[in-house]
């Protein structure tokens, strides 16, 4: 019978625990120290240090890279290349310019063109 109490005191115990947090009231919100907000300052300044070398590094990869691979064209493929660059360079403006005709036709007819520039 001795058991029977004994258990039914531990499984009381855990209830009134419970309820004892529940009626504590709550704690104050976490402060920061100095020291807290200077760690966590330096952290994530280290982090984007890091992503930022690495775009760094990538970026210097790619113009090794291509120079490398403009230093062996010929003559006649570096003629071609640059012209097809300019080319591309022509439709982009080409386009730009289309654009713009379109916005100024738009608003002389007194329509609210859906791409307007922010």
């Amino acid at each position: 019978m001795t058991n029977n109490t004994d258990t039914q005191a531990a499984v009381t115990t855990p209830a009134a625990n419970t309820e004892d947090k529940k009626s504590e009231p709550k704690s104050e919100p976490k402060t920061f120290t100095q020291e807290d907000i200077d760690k966590a300052v330096q952290d994530r300044l280290a982090r984007e240090k890091a992503s930022t070398e690495k775009i760094i590094e990538d970026a210097v990869k790619n113009a090794v890279a291509e120079a490398e691979r403009k230093a062996k064209l010929s003559a006649e493929e570096k003629e071609k290349e640059e012209r097809l660059q300019k080319e591309q360079a022509l439709k982009a403006k080409n386009e730009e310019l289309t654009l713009r005709e379109r916005r100024l036709e738009a608003e002389e007819i007194g329509v609210e063109f859906p791409f307007s520039k922010s």
